[in-house]
C-alpha cells in the first residue's frame, strides 16, 4: 500500500529540496542512481518556475510506500481526518477557533496539527500569540498493490 499526497509545497521547502539534491547528485558516483536524483531535482526546478509564474504550487508526493493498514490507521486517525477536512471546509485564524468548532479540547486538537505538520500535511503559523493553520494537502490517494 502507499499513499500519494498531493499538497501545497512552499517556496522555502522547494529550495531546501533543491539544495539537498544538488549536493547528493554531485556526489553520487553510480550512474542509475545519479540519473534519479537528476531527474528528482528537474522535477523540483520544474515545479519552481511554475510556482514563480503561478503564485502557489500544488505538487504530487509520494509521502509513503509499503504502509501496512495498522501503521496507516495510526498516521490517519478518524480525530485527524476530520480535522483535515474541516479544514479544507474554512479558513481558521486561531487553534481555538478550531477546537471550538470541532467540540475538542485545545491540547488534543494541538497535537494532532503537530504530527499533520510533521506529515507535510498543514502549517502551523505564528502569528503573535495566536496560531493560524493552513492546510497543505488538496488530495490524498491509498493505492493498495
Amino acid at each position: 500500500m502507499e499513499i500519494i499526497i498531493r499538497r501545497k509545497i512552499l517556496p522555502d521547502e522547494i529550495k531546501r529540496k533543491i539544495d539537498f539534491l544538488i549536493t547528493a547528485t554531485k556526489k553520487e558516483t553510480e550512474p542509475k542512481k545519479k540519473w534519479r536524483l537528476e531527474m528528482k531535482l528537474n522535477r523540483l526546478l520544474i515545479a519552481y518556475n511554475e510556482y514563480q509564474e503561478e503564485g502557489e504550487l500544488f505538487i504530487d508526493i509520494k509521502e509513503f510506500k509499503n504502509l501496512d493498514r495498522e501503521i496507516l490507521t495510526k498516521l490517519f486517525t478518524h480525530k485527524r481526518l476530520e480535522l483535515i477536512e474541516i479544514l479544507s471546509k474554512g479558513d481558521f485564524q486561531s487553534i481555538t477557533q478550531l477546537a471550538k468548532t470541532t467540540g475538542r479540547d485545545i491540547k488534543n486538537i494541538y497535537y494532532d496539527l503537530k504530527i499533520l505538520e510533521r506529515m507535510g500535511l498543514v502549517k502551523i503559523i505564528k502569528n503573535g500569540k495566536k496560531r493560524a493553520v493552513e492546510l497543505l494537502v488538496d488530495e490524498i490517494t491509498v493505492r493498495f498493490r
